[in-house]
């Protein structure tokens, strides 16, 4: 689908939009809104990545429809604009869907800021790949104990053994890496985190490292079956005893569009009672 730029006087609106929407979590009356309000303002749109220059990616989905845009948005340069429904609980999706009218207004005037993310990079024989939230080592199938080599930058390696490892970056923190026993971090901070899965020496946990730190991953054992490399649950490699990779902190950003500098703590607040006091019934 592509939209027409109106005229108005002698001079063309040129602002270009990709939409984005997740399978099934709008309904073709709430499109043709959407639609509506972006002719209304003078504004070109595709739902086709490969359609020159764009401005800004709007999407309209979880996290899932987000991390689903992050390799167009690096190849064009382009901000991303993220909208949900009203029971969203995603991190990424800072706007919703109900004030799409009020936030595209804005957007137009260049009234909104633009939030910077880092991505990951990790390194393999083959080619480089780049992470949004986080890679992932895990045991395949079948499921066996796999053993992990990890040496960051010139320090001494250690090992872990159990289900695989984490390496998420600050704005992923709070996704696969908490629900494993890693840390938040604030989605701002150039660091990185390393968090086992698993692991069967609970005196292993997790390791934060600085910007300038790359990390170099070994297979040590893996029972002659493959681990799975995922990049943001999706699988992108399988590698075996001997293989290693580097993960580090990229030269590459995102940067996703907001109204107001981001109140990480009032998000954690709101989406998972960070700091409260927990109902005992």
């Amino acid at each position: 689908m592509k939209g027409r730029i109106p005229v108005y006087g002698n001079r063309k609106m040129r602002k270009k939009l990709l939409l984005k929407f997740g399978d099934n979590y709008l309904n073709s009356s709430e499109k043709r809104k959407i639609i509506k309000t972006i002719d209304s303002l003078g504004l070109e749109y595709t739902e086709k990545p490969d359609e020159g220059q764009l401005d800004a990616i709007l999407n309209f989905g979880g996290d899932g429809t987000v991390l689903s845009s992050v390799h167009t948005a690096i190849s064009n340069k382009t901000p991303v604009l993220c909208f949900s429904r009203n029971s969203s609980l995603g991190f990424l999706t800072p706007f919703r869907i109900d004030n799409f009218e009020e936030i595209l207004a804005l957007f137009v005037k260049e009234k909104l800021k633009k939030h910077k993310v880092t991505l990951l990079s990790m390194e393999t024989r083959e080619k480089t790949y780049y992470s949004l939230n986080e890679f992932s080592i895990e045991r395949g199938d079948p499921s066996r104990t796999v053993t992990l080599d990890i040496k960051i930058s010139n320090y001494s390696s250690f090992r872990v053994s159990g289900d695989g490892i984490i390496i998420c970056s600050s704005s992923g923190s709070t996704a696969y890496n908490l629900s494993s026993g890693g840390a938040i971090i604030i989605p701002d901070t150039d660091v990185y985190q390393i968090t086992p899965i698993a692991c069967h020496n609970p005196y292993v946990g997790s390791i934060i490292a600085g910007k300038e730190k790359s990390t170099q991953i070994s297979v040590t054992t893996c029972k002659g079956y493959p681990l799975k490399i995922y990049s943001d649950g999706q699988l992108i490699k399988e590698i075996f005893k001997g293989d290693r990779v580097i993960v580090k902190m990229s030269g590459k950003s995102v940067y996703f569009l907001v109204k107001e500098e981001i109140d990480f703590i009032k998000i954690l607040n709101k989406k998972m009672f960070f700091g409260g006091r927990l109902n005992n019934g």
